[in-house]
C-alpha cells in the first residue's frame, strides 16, 4: 500500500446493538456503571483502524450540542481514545468527553467578582503574578474586575490546604462577552476525569508536566536522552509496538526521555515514514518510565491516525478545509526530515529514575512539585450530571503548550540550549 492510498477503516458504533451491549457490559465490569452511563454524552461513536498500527483500538465520538452562554452557538466536542483493548479506548474516549463538558461554565461556578488587588490575600503568589502579567499584556488595567472560582493549593504531602481563588477565565469555558483574561492555553490542557479526586488530580498535573517538558525540548532546544535497551520502559515499548504494528513496515519509531529538573518521567514517542517524513509524536508524563513510554506510544499511534485523516481530507476537500491542528501535521511533513533534525535524536543517556517507591502516586507527585518549588492549585470541576471526579490543575511556573506566554523556565532553556527553532524552523509541535 502506498502512502497516498492509506485510508483508515471506519465503522459506526451502535451501543444498542448486541456488540455494543457486550462492550458496555465489559466496561461496567471493569470500570463501574457510571462510566457506561456517561456514554450518553455522545450523539455518535465510531471506531477507526490505522493501517500503520492495525491492532490499535481507537474510538472517536461527538458530543451532543452544549450551550455555553447567550449569543454563543452550542458547541459540539470531538472526542478520541485509544488502547490495546476496545474497552480501554471506550473509557478513554468517554472520559475525555466528561472532562470537556465539565469545562463549560455553570452559574454556580463563580465564587466572587473583584479586582486582583481586592482579592490578593486569597490568590496564591505565583498565580497573582501571572494574572497581573496577563492583564498588562492584554492592555487591561490592574483594576479590571474578574470572576473567580475556588481552588486549593496542593500541599507537600498531598493535602489540600485552605481555599484560594483562581480566575474563572483560566478554568471554564465562558461566553465571550463575560471573558476578561485570555486562557493561557487550550482549556483542555491540565484537566482530567477519573475514578477518584486524587487519580484525576494526578493525571491533570502530569499533563502540565508533560507539556512543560515538551516545550523545553521542542521550543527551548533542550535535547532528549536515550533509554537503556535493557530497561523496563524499552522492553514495554518493543512489546507494545510489535503488537500494535502487526508486522507492518511503514513506520520507523523511537523514544526520547525528555524528563526535566522536576524528575517526573516524561517520554516523547516519535515516528516517521521510511523517507524521514510524516513526523508523528506522542507525549506522556507518568511516575515510571515504563508507564510514560506506554502512554506516549498510544498517543503516537493516534497522531499517526490524525496525519492519515488530514492527508485524506486535503486530497478530497482541499487545503482550505483543514483545521489548524490538521495543517500542523502536514506542515511538519513538508518541513522536517527526521533523519536530519538533531532535536529528534538523543544526546546522552537517560538517568531518570522511577518515582513510585511504593507510595501513593498522588503523594509522590505532590512531593515532587513541592521540592521543585512549583506552586500547584487544584480545582474540583466534578459535575452532578456524571458524578465522576474531574479536576483541573494550574501551575503558573510550568510552560504550557500551545501557549503564547513564555515562562522563566522556557526562557532559561532557550538561553541554555539555543532554542528549538534552529531545528524545527519555528513549526508548532501541537497546532
Amino acid at each position: 500500500m502506498t502512502e497516498q492510498s492509506v485510508r483508515p477503516a471506519f465503522m459506526e458504533v451502535d451501543l444498542a446493538s448486541p456488540q455494543g451491549l457486550a462492550l458496555q457490559g465489559t466496561v461496567t465490569n471493569r470500570f463501574g456503571p457510571d462510566m457506561t452511563r456517561a456514554a450518553s454524552l455522545a450523539r455518535r461513536m465510531f471506531m477507526l483502524r490505522s493501517p500503520w498500527a492495525p491492532a490499535l483500538r481507537f474510538m472517536g465520538a461527538e458530543t451532543t450540542a452544549e450551550d455555553i452562554g447567550d449569543g454563543v452557538p452550542p458547541v459540539v466536542y470531538s472526542l478520541s481514545g485509544s488502547g490495546e483493548r476496545l474497552e480501554d479506548a471506550f473509557v478513554a474516549c468517554v472520559g475525555e468527553g466528561i472532562d470537556r463538558l465539565a469545562q463549560i461554565a455553570r452559574p454556580d461556578d463563580i465564587h466572587c467578582v473583584g479586582t486582583l488587588a481586592e482579592l490578593a490575600p486569597r490568590v496564591p503568589p505565583a498565580l497573582a503574578m501571572a494574572v497581573s502579567d496577563d492583564l498588562a499584556d492584554q492592555g487591561l488595567p490592574q483594576t479590571t474586575e474578574l470572576a473567580w472560582m475556588r481552588g486549593r493549593r496542593l500541599g507537600a504531602a498531598g493535602e489540600r490546604t485552605d481555599d484560594v481563588l483562581v480566575p474563572a477565565d483560566w478554568t471554564v469555558r465562558r461566553a465571550a462577552v463575560e471573558q476578561r483574561l485570555r486562557p493561557r492555553s487550550e482549556l483542555s490542557v491540565g484537566v482530567a476525569a477519573g475514578p477518584s479526586f486524587e487519580w484525576a488530580a494526578t493525571r491533570a498535573a502530569l499533563e502540565l508536566i508533560e507539556r512543560d517538558a515538551a516545550s523545553l525540548w521542542w521550543i527551548g532546544g533542550r535535547p532528549g536522552r536515550s533509554l537503556p535497551l535493557d530497561g523496563a520502559a524499552m522492553r514495554e515499548a518493543v512489546r507494545l509496538l510489535e503488537f500494535l504494528r502487526q508486522q507492518t513496515q511503514a513506520r520507523v519509531s523511537w523514544l526520547l526521555d525528555i524528563t526535566t529538573d522536576l524528575e517526573i518521567p516524561v517520554i516523547a514517542a516519535l515516528s516517521c515514514n521510511r523517507r524521514g517524513r510524516q513526523l508523528a509524536y506522542g507525549l506522556a508524563a507518568r511516575l515510571t518510565l515504563e508507564e510514560a513510554a506506554r502512554a506516549a506510544i498510544l498517543e503516537l499511534c493516534q497522531t499517526e491516525l490524525a496525519i492519515q485523516l488530514a492527508e485524506l481530507k486535503r486530497a478530497e476537500a482541499g487545503q482550505d478545509s483543514l483545521a489548524a491542528s490538521e495543517l500542523a501535521h502536514l506542515e511538519r511533513d513538508a518541513a522536517i526530515d527526521a533523519g536530519q533534525c538533531d532535536l529528534l535524536h538523543p544526546r546522552g543517556l537517560s538517568t531518570t529514575q522511577d518515582r513510585t517507591a511504593g507510595d501513593k502516586p498522588f503523594h509522590v507527585l505532590a512531593q515532587a512539585m513541592s521540592v521543585s518549588g512549583i506552586e500547584t492549585i487544584l480545582i474540583d470541576m466534578t459535575r452532578p450530571r456524571f458524578g465522576i471526579p474531574v479536576v483541573r490543575a494550574i501551575a503558573p511556573a510550568l510552560q504550557l503548550l500551545p501557549s503564547s506566554n513564555v515562562t522563566e523556565r522556557l526562557k532559561r532553556a532557550c538561553d541554555d540550549y539555543g532554542g528549538g527553532d534552529r531545528y524545527t524552523g519555528g513549526l508548532a509541535l501541537i497546532g
